[in-house]
């Protein structure tokens, strides 16, 4: 899983949306840090196969289905993890959902969806368990973005929005739990290779973008997520808050970069 040490051993996380993708390489990468993790999705059966993988490898784990945007199963999932762990050192509010639909087409129902899994979602979440950091007097969160939380894409109306809110909200938490003893950074991925991405995102348009406009030349990876995501989460990030990590592969880093084209400039 990996081989580097963030000595986050004994702590205890709460994963959301890590039944699959990103978020199952997240709790895969803390639960082999000795880190025991809750893990939650909305599907049951793909959570209880996270947590039979982890447990089979020797590690902590808890399944704790439900869905982000209730408040009610915000409230079982964080209740039934400090039943079972005592206490919540880290929060990653991973779970989120991407709908496909033209702006002029989308229904009213499709942006519901979106605004309350990825921004609502994350807003329950952090509060319920930043209540419980805050008697513990220190915590670490890390909200999961996107790089459409800095640009817009055709088509991605709703996941823009929440994305770009909830970078707002790890700003403000981190201003508000600071005083507390809390960190909120946030990491927004690039193109990385996961079911959403494949299921969304049309092959050549993500030829183009993975290759030809991101300096490294290639998707990336759900471990390189999760990876930046544990620094965060660790004490080597103890004066970082309010930041955003971008794992983009240096898509970001300028517009007029193009494989194809070259950098844009000439000798």
């Amino acid at each position: 899983m990996t081989e580097r040490c963030y000595g986050l051993a004994g702590g205890v996380a709460l994963v959301t949306g890590a039944g699959q993708g990103i978020g199952r390489e997240i709790v895969r990468h803390l639960a082999a840090e000795q880190v025991a993790v809750a893990v939650n999705g909305r599907t049951p059966a793909k959570v209880a196969d996270t947590v039979a993988e982890i447990t089979a490898a020797g590690g902590r784990a808890l399944a704790v289905p439900g869905r982000v945007e209730i408040k009610a199963d915000v409230q079982a999932m964080v209740a039934a993890t400090l039943a079972a762990f005592g206490r919540i050192d880290y929060l990653v509010n991973n779970a989120g959902i991407s709908r496909p639909d033209a702006f002029l087409d989308m229904t009213e129902e499709s942006w519901d969806e979106q605004i309350a899994v990825n921004l609502k979602g994350s807003f329950l979440c952090g509060q319920a368990v930043a209540r419980h950091m805050a008697e513990q007097g220190k915590g670490a969160i890390v909200n999961l973005c996107s790089i459409a939380s800095y640009g817009g894409q055709g088509g991605r109306a709703a996941y823009a929005a929440s994305k770009t809110g909830l970078l707002g909200l790890t700003r403000v938490m981190a201003q508000e739990l600071g005083v507390k003893g809390i960190r909120v950074n946030a990491v927004a991925p690039g193109l990385i290779g996961t079911e959403m991405i494949a299921r969304n995102i049309p092959a050549a348009f993500r030829d183009d973008i993975a290759v030809d406009r991101k300096p490294l030349g290639r998707m990336g990876e759900p471990r390189e997520v999760a990876e930046a995501i544990l620094f965060l989460l660790s004490d080597g990030a103890s004066f970082m808050t309010g930041e955003t990590m971008l794992v983009d592969g240096g898509l970001l880093s300028g517009y007029f970069y193009s494989a194809r084209g070259g950098v844009g400039f000439k000798k």
